[in-house]
Formats: structure tokens, sequence, C-alpha cells
């Protein structure tokens, strides 16, 4: 009896951070802005698709429009994330994306809608790392996996609900109600950051990258960090390429789906899968993360991902009626895997950076995302039409398989 009662404490372990008042202000705000920003893209998508009925460039030269702003705006957002209060920064962001949400309902063009888009997506660049500075000081080094695990499986429940609530809204109502809705929810997330009260950490005087007056010094002073942190700087190198094998098949795998001629709406049954895994990621994340390192982990992550990716590119289509059952199970495990990833990289940098930097740090994510954004699909694109869809995939999947063994190796050798 007390060996059961011990297990289900250990179950929901991973509720622990909510004893703590401050976080439950942060995590009340975060269901709000994800359920809105998740909500907010199948709009878009409606609006501009069916609605005004716009071609398939107009809808792609969406990722050209998101990617440039993270490359060139992301490191200003770092440092003035270092520099400013970031409650107040946080605050003013999801307020003001609650205005230019409201200006989506009065839009009936593509260039206002773009516009506003553009400049909402500039704003949530300065949010995101005054997120991770916030948690960083509201919980100590052994909390921080349980944390962030919490926020990524807000993150992950929103990318299955969003999408599924504003389906059913779509049924009944046009996108411009939808965007009604999700500017409140921007309004309700303000509020209750509004309501947050967060611990001072005192600066560490030591810090040699704090006298940086420079506005390049202060800029690069992460990526300076990254190169001198041996352990920081392996898996950032794991990130890069892991997210650069992504890009190349992640706007594929419609095509894939349409290759095995499955049903038209198994494309949207494998994005949904992929949310479900990234539940379950994040929870099996703040479960191992006490056990394994986190090197040990994004190799687990990275191989089970690659793995994946290979089956679900060769082996599907030799199963018959079970094709379809293994496709989206492959994919259930590739949504698994990914939540590994930002989670690894969140807790190495708030508990290795000095605080100071911990803007500055979070954004580097955000420019090899951006970079990414821009190089990959282009080359996705090209080697699909060139060798076919299905090598592709399995490229994409040996060379995760890869990053992640040899991660390990080189955690093994030189750390």
């Amino acid at each position: 009896m007390i060996a059961s009662v011990r297990n289900e404490h250990r179950g929901f372990a991973i509720f622990k951070p909510l004893k703590n008042k401050k976080f439950r202000w942060l995590f009340a705000s975060q269901i709000f802005n994800n359920l809105a920003m998740f909500m907010d893209y199948i709009a878009i998508v409606t609006l501009v698709v069916f609605v005004l009925h716009k071609s398939l460039f107009v809808l792609a030269s969406f990722s050209l429009a998101f990617a440039l702003p993270m490359i060139l705006i992301s490191p200003i957002a770092g440092i003035v994330a270092d520099k400013l209060p970031s409650k107040c920064i946080m605050f003013i962001t999801m307020f003001f994306c609650g205005l230019l949400t409201i200006g989506l309902v009065f839009s009936k063009t593509i260039l206002p809608i773009v516009i506003i888009i553009v400049t909402r997506g500039i704003l949530k660049l300065f949010y995101s790392p005054c997120e991770t500075k916030v948690i960083r000081q509201i919980f100590k080094d052994n909390e921080l996996a349980k944390a962030n695990s919490l926020t990524q499986v807000i993150v992950q429940s929103s990318n299955v609900m969003g999408p599924a609530v504003g389906g059913v809204m779509l049924l009944y109502f046009s996108p411009h109600y939808i965007f009604v809705f999700t500017s409140i929810c921007y309004f309700i997330s303000s509020f209750l950051l509004s309501r947050l009260s967060i611990p001072v950490i005192k600066l560490d005087l030591s810090d040699p990258y704090k006298n940086s007056i420079r506005y390049f010094k202060n800029m690069f002073s992460a990526f300076h960090f990254f190169l001198e942190e041996k352990s920081l700087l392996l898996i950032l190198l794991g990130l890069c390429t892991t997210f650069f094998c992504l890009f190349l098949s992640d706007s594929m795998v419609s095509f894939l789906v349409k290759f095995y001629k499955f049903p038209a709406f198994s494309y949207s049954l494998v994005i949904s899968v992929m949310g479900v895994g990234g539940v379950i990621g994040a929870l099996l994340y703040s479960h191992l993360s006490s056990k394994l390192s986190s090197h040990a982990l994004l190799s687990f992550a990275l191989v089970c991902m690659g793995v994946s990716i290979c089956l679900s590119s060769s082996v599907s289509e030799h199963l018959g009626h079970l094709s379809l059952i293994f496709f989206l199970s492959m994919w259930f495990f590739v949504g698994l895997s990914i939540a590994f990833v930002p989670i690894i990289f969140q807790v190495e940098i708030q508990s290795k950076m000095p605080h100071e930097m911990l803007g500055r740090g979070a954004m580097v994510l955000s420019v090899i995302t951006g970079v990414n954004m821009l190089c990959a699909p282009m080359l996705g694109a090209i080697i699909a039409h060139v060798f076919g869809i299905q090598l592709l995939f399995f490229i994409t999947g040996l060379a995760i398989i890869l990053c992640g063994l040899i991660i390990q190796s080189m955690f093994m050798h030189f750390l």
C-alpha cells in the first residue's frame, strides 16, 4: 500500500512546480497564450486559403515573413531581455498581441494580415527570453527540469487542443470570430502576468560579459559563452543539426501522406498524434531527467526520432491495412522525441549561463530556428524532386540518428 502511494506520488511529480504560487500565475498565462497562438494558426490559414482564396505561394511566404525577424530581431530581443524587467516586457508583449489580433478581425486583404502577423511575431520574440529568465528566477537548479517539462506540456497540449477547438468554431463561425476569441485570450494572459511576483536575483559581478559596452559584443557574447562551455556547445551543435534535418522534410509530410495514398484527413491525424506524443514526451523527460544526463537524453531522443522517421518512410507501404496505423505510430514517436529537445536546451542554459546573459542565451535557439527555416526547406524540396519523397525522409532520419550517436560519443570522449 505504501509503495503504491509512493509510485502515485512520483507519477504526479511533474506537477510539483504548481505548488509555487509565482509559477501558477505564469502557468495560467501560458495556457491562454499558447491556446491563442495555435487557434490563430488555423484561423489564419482558413482566412488566407478559403476566404481570400490566395495561392500556396502566398501561404508559403509566411515562413519567410517569420524567419527573417527571427534572425534579425532575436539578438536585439535577447539584449533587451537582459537589460529590462522581464515581467514588464512579458505584460506589454501579450497586451499588444491582443490589440494587434483585434486588427485581424477587420482585415479584408492580405497586406494588413501580413503586417499584423509579422509585427506580432516580432513582439513574441521579446517574450520568449523573458519567460526563460522568469522560470530561472523562480526555481532552484534541481527544479528546472520539471518546471520546463510542465511548460512544454502546455505547448504540446495547446498544439492538439488549439486546432481542434478552432476547427470546431470554424464549422459555425468565420475566422474573424476566432480572432475575437484569441485576442481575449491574449488580454487574459497579460492580466495574469500582471499578478506575477518575481524575486530579485543578485547579479554575478565577476561575469566577464557584463561590461560589454559595444552593441555587437553584447549581441554575440552568448555565442562566445557557448563556445567556451563544451557541454553547451555539444547541445547547440546537436540542435543545429537536428533542426536543419527536420526543416528539410517538415513541410513535405503532407506529400509523404499523399505518396502513400492515405486519406486526405491523415495529415491532420499526423499533426494530432505528434502533439499527443509531445505531451507524453514532456512527461517522460520529467521522469527521466533525474536518472540520466542531458546529453544522454538528447542522444536517446535523436536516435528515437531518426529511427521513427526512417521506418515511416520505408516500412509503412509494405504493411497493407496496417500501413496507416504504423505510419501514425511512427510520427507519434517523432513528436515524443522532439519534445525533449527544447526542454534540454532551456534547462542547460538556465543552470549554466549567468543570469544576466540568459536572455541572449535563450535567443540563440530562435536564431538557429530562423536560419534553418530560410535554408533547409528549399534544399529539402530539391532533394525530394531529384531523388523522391521517400529518400528525403530516409536521409533525414539517418542524419538525425548519426547526430545523436556523435553527440553521445563526443560527450563520453571529451567530457
